[in-house]
């Protein structure tokens, strides 16, 4: 909820003009990703419930609420997982909207957000860029990293991009990201010729050291930045962690058992 005096109501409007629209971009998120072992099958289409409670000058309200007048457009986000990563394609355009289908989903079982808002913290710098034995084309940046890095494309239309994520090198130093089991960690992405666009994933992040690049075209690699949850100011946070010898990845429904 937000609460704004008439000069900051006037100001807003002076900002966004007349005519003003809701945006809202939806994943696949923690519920309806490979972190539940689920898949799209579950439920067709990922939803959205909301509520816009509007109360004028005068004393009139008005609720704007997600329904069938709403309109609904496939973005260049082809995939998006919190274990895989994410596949963008820059060509797709937002030019087929339909009208959003209504649902008859459980809306007494909706609760607000409880956790803390992710946030980006910092920029990690690069201390190394180097060609392994293998022939990798590899960017150390010194630390482990929650985060996602962010790149420009100076390639041609068509051209592909793909990143791939790692905490350490094998032995002979070469890329290894085997100990991320069945996950992918990876940016997959699709140049449109438009060589000022900047990208980072928006529906997932990544636990990495080094990446490795492989793509047809030269890119430019800002500072990975630290995402990281916040703890408001008074907050307090408890943890419980059981170290176990040699289990490795454990899936969801088996280390739900530990409390």
């Amino acid at each position: 909820h937000i609460s704004l005096s008439s000069d900051e109501l006037n100001e807003l409007r002076r900002l966004l003009g007349e005519e003003n629209v809701i945006d809202v971009k939806l994943g696949r998120g923690w519920h309806y990703g490979t972190i539940e072992r689920k898949s799209y099958s579950d439920i067709c289409y990922p939803c959205i419930i909301a509520s816009l409670d509007i109360t004028y000058e005068d004393g009139r309200a008005e609720s704007i609420v997600t329904d069938s007048t709403w309109q609904y457009a496939n973005t260049g986000i082809l995939y998006n997982d919190l274990y895989n990563g994410e596949t963008f394609d820059s060509n797709v355009t937002l030019d087929n909207w339909k009208s959003a289908l209504e649902t008859d989903g459980k809306k007494e079982a909706l609760e607000a957000q409880q956790g803390e808002e992710v946030t980006e913290h910092e920029e990690i710098y690069a201390i190394n860029y180097f060609i392994t034995p293998k022939g990798e084309r590899i960017i150390d940046f010194g630390q482990e990293v929650t985060g996602y890095v962010s790149f420009r494309s100076v390639g041609e239309k068509g051209d592909k991009i793909v990143i791939d994520h790692a905490e350490i090198l094998d032995k002979y130093g070469n890329f290894y990201n085997e100990n991320y089991r069945g996950a992918k960690s990876r940016i997959e992405y699709t140049c449109d010729g438009d060589k000022s666009k900047w990208y980072h994933p928006t529906f997932t992040f990544y636990g990495f050291r080094y990446i490795e690049l492989r793509c047809d075209a030269d890119i430019e690699i800002i500072n990975p930045d630290q995402v990281i949850a916040t703890v408001s100011k008074g907050g307090k946070l408890e943890m419980e962690l059981l170290v176990a010898n040699g289990r490795g990845y454990v899936p969801s429904n088996e280390n739900k058992s530990y409390s």
